[in-house]
């Protein structure tokens, strides 16, 4: 959760295929997601819960990410273009 700090506001490189994980297990540390990040596997019901819920928290934080990176390249570049 350190990450979405306000501090660090439109200072995150992020890896667009694995955010959305690595907030809901953030989420799920922090004890903010509606259930465990595993459970989302047993029901559509809690699938549905947990994702709507990350969803909103990322696009609640949207202004925390100053770039998204896909390939190995663009991720080390992200890093060194950092301010």
């Amino acid at each position: 959760m350190t990450l979405f700090d306000p501090a660090y506001a439109g200072r995150l490189a992020l890896r667009e295929d694995t955010a959305f994980v690595a907030a809901g297990r953030a989420l799920e540390a922090s004890g903010r997601l509606p259930f465990p990040f595993d459970d989302s596997y047993r029901s559509e019901h809690r699938m549905i819960a947990n994702h709507d819920f990350i969803g909103a928290f990322l696009a609640d934080h949207a202004a925390h990410v100053a770039r998204f990176w896909f390939s190995e390249d663009e991720g080390m570049e992200a890093f060194w273009s950092a301010p």
